[in-house]
């Protein structure tokens, strides 16, 4: 499912930086916990940490469930965070290889995309996102 994040987290003031350093952890554990899943070929894990959006429109791209149908997906091996940048209820998760995107819900932080790669002048391009 290859699609374009629009400009998720440019326009939001980075002065609510100081409020997200104590989000940084609970962000990176999702992520990282969202790749082991994906790495184990644990697709009902890993779609676990996708937001609901992010699960249906794997469901949609698919034809299948979340589960068997993320592993279709292709995403890069992640590597090592790299830069977490939290804003607000919005996060970007730089990692050696790929870069996610998160956003918090009721129930804690969920990948809203991931396997995005920056392409200059444009919005990312993402194997799965939100739709």
């Amino acid at each position: 499912m290859r699609a374009t994040v629009a400009a998720l987290l440019i326009a939001i003031v980075p002065s609510l930086a100081g409020c997200a350093d104590a989000e940084r952890p609970a962000v990176e554990t999702v992520v990282g916990h969202f790749y082991d899943a994906y790495d184990r070929r644990d697709g009902p894990a890993a779609c676990a940490l996708l937001s609901p959006a992010a699960r249906h429109a794997v469901e949609q791209s698919t034809g299948v469930s979340c589960g068997r149908g993320l592993l279709q997906e292709h995403l890069p091996r992640p590597g090592q965070v790299s830069r977490t940048r939290v804003y607000g209820d919005q996060a970007q998760v730089r990692l050696g290889g790929d870069t996610a995107f998160l956003a918090k819900f009721p129930g804690g932080w969920r990948v809203v995309a991931a396997g995005c790669s920056a392409q200059p002048d444009r919005p990312y391009d993402c194997e799965v996102e939100a739709g």
